[in-house]
């Protein structure tokens, strides 16, 4: 059982007005026809009416306060690799196959600790046992929910190994498209005549 939610809202919920660099704000995850609906408010309209932003006719699932970062840019290298890890985690948020959830659990991890995504909440789920990790994306604001198969620590680093795997590979395999497309490019501009140059 695993969610992404939507992004952090541009405004806030309550007053609309629109959240800035730095600016502290609160989200409110709760139940909606059954899947997990989001709200932020700006941290005044929280110290006004924190009563009445947690919904009474919703389940509330959490909430917690944060704060709007715009990161600074990384090296091409390290963009490479987080934006990789981020579009595994994407690929397989939804599947059911127990690989895959193993596969999420430990990518959320590498992003958290690359600071691409934060942990805000765990929840331990009645009668089923089910342990769920509420993580925000530091860029978007997004809510992502990712299910702890409880993994042991050897089985932690065998599914790190295979993570890793992948990920190598898929750079190799983009960094391989790139150049084709450089050389690609370059034959284009050999071939190009001054006449068509100018035009």
């Amino acid at each position: 059982m695993q969610w992404e939610i939507q992004a952090r809202s541009r405004c806030c919920a309550n007053c609309q007005r629109e959240f800035l660099d730095g600016d502290t704000y609160r989200c409110v995850l709760t139940y909606r026809d059954d899947e997990p609906f989001r709200r932020d408010f700006c941290q005044g309209c929280w110290d006004s009416h924190a009563e009445s932003m947690l919904p009474q006719d919703e389940p509330l699932i959490s909430w917690w306060r944060s704060s709007v970062k715009i990161p600074p840019p990384k090296p091409k290298e390290e963009v490479i690799k987080r934006s990789l890890a981020e579009e595994l985690l994407r690929k397989y948020l939804h599947s059911p196959d127990p690989k895959h959830v193993n596969f999420c659990y430990v990518l959320a991890i590498m992003l958290e600790r690359r600071r691409l995504l934060s942990q805000k909440h765990t929840i331990q789920e009645d009668p089923s046992g089910k342990t769920l990790l509420i993580y925000e994306h530091a860029k978007t604001g997004e809510t992502l929910i990712i299910l702890d198969p409880h993994l042991s620590l050897s089985e932690i680093g065998k599914v790190q190994a295979q993570v890793k795997d992948i990920l190598d590979a898929e750079q190799r395999s983009q960094e391989s498209q790139e150049a084709e497309g450089d050389v690609e490019q370059a034959e284009e501009t050999e071939r190009t005549t001054p006449e068509e140059a100018q035009s």
